[in-house]
């Protein structure tokens, strides 16, 4: 035997190492040669060939998925049901490859998508319609919260606003101003949300900054909501930071509303010529303030009637808020 074999053979012979995974021991039972070595796996048995070099990179594990046949993987994994780390449940319902295996998500959505077998193994599958504290979602759609994050902290104000949080105190620091609002069913998906938020905003002039008013037209819908100031796509509409200031003081006490009134329409005048309120806003405005018998244009759009019952308020449904502290 030459010294080279010798040498592995007293250093390899009877130790126990693991696969390069370290999921699977074995055991060199016999070395011939350091290009020929026996191994046996400790837990099944399974006996195989190699040679030193592998053993010291570390040897595949045969039990691993990727080194399984593909036909045996689709028979275990098709049909059978899997718990994500979010504490859903999500079923195999297809299994093109080892990197194509298509699962759904066995709640109420039953959203379906594709992904690994290792991810589905180690429940690494966010579900897109997991709830946040306040009721909301992300969804399926083109917005996600890190490419487009000012219009997600947009969407997550309006719903710490607007679902009736108990928490909302320590949050804002202003309890009353929110207490009488709502966010409808459809806005608590992010995405839905979005996609009307980039709609309405591609309309208007970009030159200026713009935010969701809902109580613009609260006195035309208050009856059909049950006087509950909703967001919804029907009761918002978008409009420039110092109009909308001016909306609020007007019902402030101790401010002067004729002066008021008259601001808004000389701003409102400026915003409308230069392409920054759209023409149903306008005329909303006018049947608010302009008082001259001439604005009675707006269409109150009663078909959209589905979103003032429709709409979400976390204190009546019982769930759970985590508290954040006062600060």
């Amino acid at each position: 035997m030459d010294p080279r074999t010798l040498r592995a053979k007293q250093e390899y012979e009877g130790k126990h190492f693991f696969t390069k995974d370290g999921e699977e021991e074995f055991e060199i039972i016999n070395l011939n040669s350091v290009a020929d070595v026996t191994v046996r796996f400790i837990n099944s048995g399974l006996i195989k060939h190699t040679n030193i070099g592998n053993i010291k990179m570390g040897l595949p594990n045969p039990f691993a998925y990727s080194c399984i046949a593909f036909d045996t993987i689709q028979h275990e994994l098709l049909g059978n049901q899997y718990r994500t780390n979010q504490g859903y449940i999500v079923k195999i319902i297809k299994v093109d490859s080892k990197k194509d295996v298509w699962y759904q998500f066995q709640d109420e959505f039953g959203y379906i998508g594709c992904t690994t077998i290792q991810n589905i193994r180690k429940g690494q599958l966010r579900n897109p319609y997991h709830r946040n504290e306040f009721g909301g979602y992300l969804g399926v759609g083109n917005y996600n919260g890190n490419e487009y994050r000012d219009l997600y902290n947009l969407w997550h104000s309006m719903l710490v606003r607007g679902t009736g949080a108990r928490n909302k105190y320590e949050v804002y620091g202003d309890a009353q101003r929110y207490d009488n609002c709502a966010v409808c069913n459809e806005w608590l998906n992010y995405n839905i949300f979005a996609e009307w938020y980039m709609n309405y905003i591609s309309r208007m002039n970009p030159e200026f900054a713009y935010e969701i008013d809902k109580d613009l037209l609260f006195p035309i819908y208050r009856k059909r909501t049950g006087g509950i100031k909703l967001y919804s796509p029907v009761t918002c509409v978008l409009v420039p930071h110092d109009l909308n200031i001016q909306f609020t003081n007007y019902n402030k006490p101790g401010y002067n509303k004729d002066n008021i009134r008259k601001s808004i329409i000389q701003i409102t005048e400026y915003y409308h010529s230069n392409g920054a309120l759209d023409d149903n806003t306008y005329n909303a405005i006018r049947v608010m303030y302009y008082r001259d018998g001439t604005s009675r244009e707006y269409n109150s759009r009663p078909q959209d009637s589905i979103y003032y019952n429709n709409y979400h308020r976390i204190d009546n449904n019982h769930t759970e808020i985590k508290r954040k502290p006062v600060r």
